[in-house]
């Protein structure tokens, strides 16, 4: 059996083909796009009471010119998690939790086109935390016009498990 493919069938393929194409094309950008990553140290998000998670954001702009943009990275269980404010690098500041508004990481700046930039801070497992799985959630806005800048986010999930404990040595019989 035979199978003729229709004009518009035809011409919807080539389409697809060469848009695929151009971004194996040097110097050829995919969509603009402005995106925010988040990372965790350990990758896995496992932390025992008591230890510190590593956070690192990494905003990139592709969007053909200069944005100014804000991330905010609130910390989602004050009972599980503690934001080092002593740990914050990449001109972030940390904004104490007053009323219903939680401790979070800030960050509002410009970012060039085709450049990145990095955050990173520290979050302590609280007791409180323990047995808990707690998803944390970074948000980047356009704080010039949110209507031409798409909203991006990015969550990691912070897994604590029980107090950490001194080892419990035995003689050798």
């Amino acid at each position: 059996m035979t199978h003729k493919l229709r004009t518009s069938q035809l011409t919807i393929l080539l389409v697809v083909i060469v848009l695929s194409s151009l971004a194996l094309i040097p110097g050829v950008r995919a969509a603009p796009q402005v995106t925010l990553r988040k990372r965790t140290v350990p990758s896995d998000g496992a932390v025992a009471v008591g230890e510190k998670i590593k956070i690192r954001l990494v905003i990139e702009n592709n969007w053909g010119t200069p944005v100014t943009v804000r991330v905010t990275d609130p910390n989602p269980d004050g009972n599980a998690l503690k934001i080092d404010p002593d740990s914050i690098e990449g001109g972030a500041t940390y904004v104490a939790a007053t009323g219903s508004s939680p401790e979070r990481v800030e960050w509002t700046g410009q970012v060039n086109d085709g450049a990145k930039k990095a955050i990173t801070f520290e979050m302590e497992a609280l007791s409180g935390g323990a047995g808990k799985v707690v998803i944390n959630e970074a948000k980047l806005e356009d704080i010039n016009d949110p209507q031409t800048l798409p909203l991006d986010q990015d969550d990691a999930d912070i897994s604590i498990g029980g107090d950490l404990q001194a080892p419990v040595l035995e003689p050798i019989a």
